[in-house]
Parts: C-alpha cells; sequence; structure tokens
C-alpha cells in the first residue's frame, strides 16, 4: 500500500511498504536509458536523504522515490510517472553529513531538475542543453545554501569532469554559466523554481519567448522549448531552426495533425524513426543543429509511405531513384558530413518535381518555377548552399516567399491576417527565407 506524505516543501512523493519491482527507464538523460532496473522502496535513512536533496526545492510536483544499485541519482519518466532514484550509500552519506555532502548535494540536485518540468524529457529538449540549466539551477541553490563561490565551482568542476566526461571546450563554457548563475542569484532577493518556459536567472537571451500570432506561436531562445503546453492546445510544430545563436521553433493549430514528439540525437535515430512509423507517424521534419540531429515525427490519421536515406555526397542519385520508384523529395537536412533526405510515395495531385542547388539565392529562379505553378515543397540553407525542392500538384496552393535580415514577426502576422500559414523557414547569408502557404 502506498502511502502520500506532502512534507513543507511542497514535494509530494510516494513511498511504498518493503517491496522491489523491475522497471524500465524511459525520458532519461543518463546511461540507463531503455534499461530494466530493480527497484527497492526506501529505508527511513534513505528517505531522510532524499529529503535532504528535496527540501532545496520550492515547486510542487508528484514523484515517486526508489533506492537502487546504480552509479549515482536517475531521474526518469515511465509511463509519463517522474521516478528519482538514488544508490543507497550516497542516501546515507548524505544523511550522515547532515545534507552537506556537497558533491552528493549537487548531483542530486541535478537529476531533480530533470524532473521539475512536468515530463521535460518528453522528447523536447536535448540533454546537453537541459543539463546546462540543470547547472545554472544548482549553482542558485548553492548561494541559498552559503556555499561559496569558490567552493561551488570545485563542486561543479568535480561533477562535469568525473562524472560526465565531456570535452575541455565544453567543460569551460558550462562552468562560466555557472558562475554567472551564481552570481546573478547572489544579486536577487529571493530565488523562484524555473518554469518549464523560463529561468528568472537567466539572462533574457536564455528566456524561453513565446508570441502568439493569429494560427501561429513562435517560441524564441536558446534552449529548444518545452513543448507540453502548446500541444495540449493543439499547436504543432511547422518548422524548427537553430540560428543567430537562438531556436526559432514556429507552431500552428492549422496544421492537421493529431499528435506529434520531438527528438534531438547525436547520431541519426533510424530505429527511433522506425518505432514512430510502425505508431502510425509520419516524418514532418528533419535537421541538424549545434551537433544534435533534429526530427519531428507527427501524426495526422494517416501513414503516408516513406523512406529515408543518408549519405556522404548530395544524393542527386538517390532523388532520381526515389523519382523513378514513386516517391517525391519531402525534406533535407546536413550534419556531421552527412546528408540526409525523405521522401514520400507519390499521390494522384502529384506531377512533377525538381530541384535547385545554389551557392547564392535563387530568387528569379524560385518566382520563375512559381509562376509555373510550382510550390515550394522544402527550401534550406545546408553546407553552404541553398537547396530548395519545387513541386507541381494537380491543385496548387498559393505562396509567398520574402527575405530579412531579422526574424520577421511583424510581416508573419500581416500576412497570416491574409491565411498564409508559415510552410518555411531558412537562414543563411546573414538572411532570413520565410515561405508561407495559403490553406
Amino acid at each position: 500500500m502506498k502511502l502520500h506524505l506532502l512534507l513543507v516543501f511542497s514535494v509530494l512523493f510516494n513511498v511504498s511498504s518493503a517491496f522491489s519491482q523491475y522497471i524500465k527507464v524511459e525520458n532519461s538523460c543518463s546511461s540507463y536509458l531503455n534499461q530494466e532496473i530493480k527497484l527497492h522502496s526506501l529505508s527511513e535513512k534513505s528517505l531522510d536523504g532524499f529529503q535532504h536533496i528535496l527540501s532545496k526545492c520550492k515547486r510542487s510536483f508528484d514523484v515517486e522515490l526508489f533506492e537502487a544499485e546504480i552509479d549515482g541519482f536517475l531521474s526518469f519518466f515511465h509511463n509519463g510517472i517522474p521516478y528519482f532514484v538514488a544508490n543507497k550509500t550516497l542516501l546515507h552519506q548524505l544523511e550522515d553529513a547532515d545534507g552537506k555532502d556537497k558533491e552528493i548535494l549537487y548531483e542530486g540536485l541535478h537529476q531533480l531538475f530533470y524532473l521539475m518540468g512536468g515530463d521535460p524529457l518528453d522528447g523536447t529538449l536535448s540533454c546537453p542543453l537541459l543539463s546546462l540549466e540543470a547547472d545554472r539551477f544548482v549553482a542558485s541553490i548553492f548561494y541559498k545554501e552559503e556555499i561559496s563561490l569558490e567552493n561551488t565551482m570545485a563542486t561543479a568542476k568535480y561533477f562535469i569532469n568525473e562524472k560526465r566526461l565531456i570535452n575541455p571546450a565544453e567543460q569551460t563554457t558550462r562552468l562560466e554559466e555557472i558562475k554567472k548563475a551564481y552570481l546573478a542569484a547572489k544579486q536577487m532577493s529571493t530565488y523562484e523554481m524555473p518554469t518549464p518556459n523560463e529561468s528568472p536567472l537567466l539572462p533574457d537571451e536564455y528566456i524561453t519567448k513565446t508570441h502568439r500570432i493569429g494560427q501561429h506561436l513562435v517560441h524564441t531562445g536558446r534552449g529548444f522549448p518545452i513543448l507540453k503546453q502548446s500541444w495540449n492546445s493543439k499547436f504543432y510544430i511547422e518548422n524548427a531552426i537553430y540560428a543567430q545563436e537562438r531556436w526559432h521553433v514556429i507552431m500552428t493549430s492549422a496544421s492537421g495533425y493529431v499528435r506529434q514528439a520531438m527528438r534531438l540525437r547525436s547520431k541519426f535515430p533510424k530505429d527511433e524513426i522506425k518505432e514512430f512509423w510502425d505508431e502510425d507517424y509520419n516524418i514532418t521534419g528533419v535537421d541538424y543543429f549545434e551537433k544534435e540531429w533534429y526530427i519531428c515525427m507527427s501524426k495526422s490519421g494517416k501513414r503516408n509511405g516513406q523512406r529515408w536515406r543518408t549519405r556522404l555526397e548530395f544524393p542527386s542519385d538517390e532523388i532520381d531513384k526515389c523519382w523513378n520508384d514513386g516517391y517525391y523529395l519531402v525534406d533535407m537536412a546536413y550534419g556531421n558530413t552527412l546528408y540526409a533526405m525523405v521522401a514520400e510515395k507519390k499521390t494522384k495531385e502529384y506531377e512533377t518535381q525538381t530541384w535547385l542547388k545554389k551557392t547564392q539565392f535563387p530568387d528569379k529562379e524560385i518566382n520563375h518555377l512559381l509562376a509555373e505553378k510550382r510550390q515550394i515543397e522544402m527550401l534550406k540553407f545546408l553546407n553552404e548552399e541553398w537547396i530548395i525542392i519545387m513541386t507541381k500538384f494537380k491543385t496548387p496552393k498559393d505562396q509567398i516567399w520574402f527575405k530579412s535580415l531579422t526574424f520577421p514577426l511583424e510581416k508573419i502576422k500581416e500576412h497570416q491576417e491574409n491565411k498564409y500559414i508559415v510552410s518555411d523557414v531558412a537562414y543563411g547569408h546573414g538572411h532570413w527565407v520565410i515561405v508561407m502557404t495559403k490553406k
């Protein structure tokens, strides 16, 4: 039988009578991802160790607490339920030290941060970005605990170097951000837990800003935004791009999608694509930003026949093969020396397709093809070249495109009032290029 306890620090956690169970780790930034681990119910001393960590949190959320024979701490979601798991020895060490063992406290708080967004690991954030946010959070807590900046930095360096084994350049960046977060907390009279969309500790450029423009939501910020609330409001990703040191995620309520998932992965996620295909999702976005592959999968009630390919050279021969096999090109990406392409089975509406590959933006050629009733299927700046795919359908839709030195929120607003929806966004040679299609 489970006991539900509400502590004074507003964290609701569940403690079970003595038992063990195996559970699969899902949605986790850890090496235990997709592994089954054996969870054990907590002893009283282990619970006290957890309390030292949880008491630093001012935010209410429901969490399951367990011991396990793991290395350190682990946070993950299983069937939407947050789990916070720790090594028994570490919990006891923290309790014996009255919660003042800095290395253990740092790691525990770091893992706790991953649970605070109400399932922030549902595919909407990359682990490196989330780790950086967690570093900033822990730095602010260490200031509140009256741990000196010198000791905070020493603890952070130990944690990052010994536990995460990242490269020296990334370590320097993270340590600089930790120091900034500590000093920012020092300047504030009070500290509040960050919400999924913003953190009061961070400068403006780190805070995700959301603009509602009719049927569009535009999220911008240094980290990939948490999209759960947007998805719950029936807005779905139409485009996502990282440019000018910001993520720009454009969502719309006019996509026709009913479900969606997004992944950021260091390697091309071929296995996950297959899993989503098996559940009738389609690839609706592929790209490569900041050393990670971006994949968006969407469900619209029917499964389109799709295929993907990766090639070391521009896949012109593969495009011809797709056309000959009854497929047409819908998306491309380039990253880590690989070109990736996505193609779909031709429909009765499809007539013909062409592609452009230019070092300079081919505005005249695009306008000429638009005049021939071809649509811009995809427009991107890949490997220092403009790649444009244009398709002719039996019933073409009206399209417009425009360029801007800054992200053109006002112009998007102007055209969406005439029922145009953003269908492509690219950035190259210092210019934004926006394509909008009339729905």
